[in-house]
């Protein structure tokens, strides 16, 4: 027995093993902490192209009609259209794979959260990337062979596993390094994941031209490219990630005084999901995103069609604009989106700034009344008022995802905010609330019933969290 047992330990490990090994990617000392943040953003920037997703669904829809959709008969089911190569796919059907994709961000972060905690982030960014990438070139595969299902399954089943792997691990490495600065790491992580469409829109609508031809309109070339391309930056991010030293602290007296100030606990996630904090946390995400995430899944589309010629001062529908004139305003629905997520960097980094100055719980209020007043002028029909308020409100949104990983951090320590944030899995819900009615003036309500909701949940947690040092854990039990 003892000879058997010293030859488990003796046992070679694979090189793959070892390369991936928590233990190999402990920084060396002098190692600069301001490193990892542009290994974070590599891999964000890359899985934030599923906010810009929305410039593929028109396009996606017209690829058996060529410059119009050719509807399919009213007597096919769903489950025919699934498979069907006769006719094209609406929209709605499309949006799918935009609601599969934040289903499946929460729930793989809800499972995998603690995993990352034992292995550490290169392994799973390594997978997230082969997760995301894949499930775009399973896309293009779909796309080519015209096959919705094959569709849901690459993007958004696979891919949206590739979020959730990728959206943590940046999140939870940031936040080791930056213990002073914990709303800024955050910040700066998720930045990047809001940004994804600044660069992923444009790029795309560009590739989708650049492919474009008597054959097709180019989609599925546009996707297996940015595939391609994505999978060289989330690689790159992922082998520069580091973690400190067990015990590592920043040095300087101004950072141990805010460590000092600051300190974090650790709390079961069996624990978390029994307080308040918790379900207050979950309930202001999850009606912020109610809004938020339904206008960003169906921005290129939204505009395109609703504002047609007025886009190029012509007073045209859609449906009368000739080819050109579709492609100039498929541009302009690409800066549309890049716009969004131009606010959307902003937002996040901005607020997730503020938040090292004062308590989250302060900063939720300075936060609301700007967004709400927003909400007000989305549907009053006057191009620039929508135009600004829409901005605003895309700032105030991306505060709450910040926002949310501060207060995990704070309430529930560094090392279990990512089961217990994980599992403020609020996708699922937010979007079949939010995206499924498309009727005029019913978004607008939608909006302001959860403008004034997140008012009253805000304002009970700031009742619960009475004291920045009191554990989660202690007393008011649900």
């Amino acid at each position: 027995m003892a000879q058997m047992n010293e030859n488990i330990a003796t046992a070679p490990v694979s090189p793959l093993r070892d390369f991936f090994a928590k233990p190999r990617i402990i920084a060396r000392p002098g190692f600069n902490r301001w490193l990892v943040p542009p290994a974070a953003l590599a891999v964000h920037l890359c899985i934030g192209m599923a906010y810009g997703f929305s410039v593929y669904w028109l396009p996606m829809s017209q690829l058996i009609g060529g410059s119009a959709s050719l509807q399919c008969p009213a007597t096919m089911s769903f489950w025919q259209q699934l498979f069907t190569r006769d006719c094209d796919w609406k929209i709605s059907m499309l949006g799918w794979t935009y609601t599969l994709f934040f289903v499946f961000l929460g729930c793989s972060a809800a499972l995998w959260g603690s995993w990352l905690e034992k292995v550490g982030p290169r392994l799973v960014s390594f997978i997230a990337t082969l997760c995301w990438c894949g499930g775009l070139l399973l896309s293009s595969v779909a796309i080519y062979f015209h096959q919705l299902w094959l569709l849901w399954l690459g993007a958004g089943v696979i891919g949206g596993i590739g979020l959730g792997l990728g959206y943590i691990s940046p999140v939870s490495t940031l936040l080791r390094w930056f213990p002073d600065k914990r709303g800024m790491a955050a910040g700066m992580a998720i930045m990047g994941f809001g940004g994804g469409a600044l660069v992923g829109a444009p790029l795309a609508n560009g590739l989708m031209n650049y492919f474009a031809g008597p054959a097709g309109n180019g989609v599925w070339q546009s996707i297996l490219a940015l595939a391609a391309i994505y999978a060289l930056f989330m690689l790159a991010g992922t082998f520069g990630y580091r973690l400190p030293p067990m015990g590592w602290h920043p040095s300087g007296e101004k950072a141990q005084k805010t460590i000092r100030n600051n300190p974090t606990i650790q709390v079961h996630v069996r624990v978390a999901c029994r307080t308040p904090q918790f379900w207050l946390l979950w309930m202001v995400l999850w009606l912020n995103v109610t809004a938020g995430i339904g206008i960003l899944g169906m921005a290129s589309p939204m505009l395109q069609e609703i504002f047609a010629g007025k886009l190029l001062s012509l007073d045209l529908s859609w449906h009368e604009l000739n080819g050109e004139q579709l492609k100039r305003i498929a541009t302009m629905a690409a800066g549309f989106t890049g716009l969004l997520s131009l606010f959307n960097i902003l937002g996040r980094f901005f607020w997730a700034s503020v938040s090292d100055l004062w308590r989250a719980e302060n900063d939720l209020y300075d936060h609301f009344l700007p967004g709400r007043r927003a909400v007000r002028h989305v549907a009053a029909g006057e191009s620039r008022r929508l135009y600004r308020a829409v901005c605003l409100r895309n700032v105030h949104y991306h505060f709450d995802v910040r926002r949310r990983l501060c207060q995990y951090s704070r309430l529930s320590g560094r090392r279990l905010w990512l089961t217990n944030g994980g599992r403020d899995s609020r996708a699922p819900v937010n979007r079949l609330v939010g995206g499924g009615d498309q009727r005029p003036g019913t978004g607008e309500l939608s909006a302001r019933v959860s403008a004034n909701a997140r008012g009253l949940a805000r304002a009970r947690l700031r009742y619960y969290a009475d004291g920045p040092d009191r554990p989660a854990g202690v007393g008011f039990y649900l």
